[in-house]
């Protein structure tokens, strides 16, 4: 199977998809690794990621990544991917084509309190992943601008900070979903 956590930049996805896989020894398939591939020169001559902020972007992203499910699929039964999918057209799209490698895919919305959200921001500031915490803020805002909600069935956790607890019980509810219930 493949499990998905998707949420908005700051909410956690990525520490608890790292978390999951360590845990529970699952392949982390980082697709912002895929995203790192594109890049522009700032107005300072910087180099700046360049995110997909269109559908047609984001479609192009993941048709990118996909390309390595075909030989992963063979290499690992169960693997772990966290990105937004904050829009439904890519994120359907994501899903249907995963499927063909790894049958059932397990959707998981990732939520959080802001103050959690801000000390995540602030770290990915301090790690050089962002220039500031205030220009991770405005992505956070342009994401949730764009924002098109899974389903209501679409199981959702709320995560604060890092606790084992926390990621037992993430777990216990990817292995409830994935059992139908």
């Amino acid at each position: 199977m493949i499990i998905c956590l998707g949420g908005l930049l700051g909410d956690g996805r990525k520490q608890l998809a790292n978390r999951l896989a360590m845990r529970f020894g699952l392949h982390h398939f980082d697709i912002d690794r895929k995203k790192l591939r594109e890049f522009s020169l700032d107005g300072t001559g910087n180099f700046k990621v360049l995110q997909p902020d269109t559908d047609e972007e984001r479609l192009r992203v993941y048709d990118f990544a996909l390309k390595e499910f075909s030989l992963l699929s063979k290499l690992h039964s169960t693997i772990i991917v966290d990105d937004t999918f904050h829009r439904e057209i890519p994120r359907e799209h994501f899903f249907s084509e995963a499927r063909k490698y790894y049958g059932p895919v397990i959707f998981i919305w990732i939520e959080s309190d802001e103050i959690s959200v801000g000390e995540r921001l602030e770290r990915l500031r301090k790690s050089g992943m962002t220039t500031s915490v205030r220009e991770a803020e405005r992505r956070r805002e342009r994401s949730r601008a764009l924002l098109q909600l899974p389903p209501p069935s679409v199981p959702r956790f709320f995560y604060t900070t890092y606790d084992k607890k926390q990621v037992l019980a993430l777990w216990e509810l990817i292995q409830n979903t994935a059992k139908g219930g």
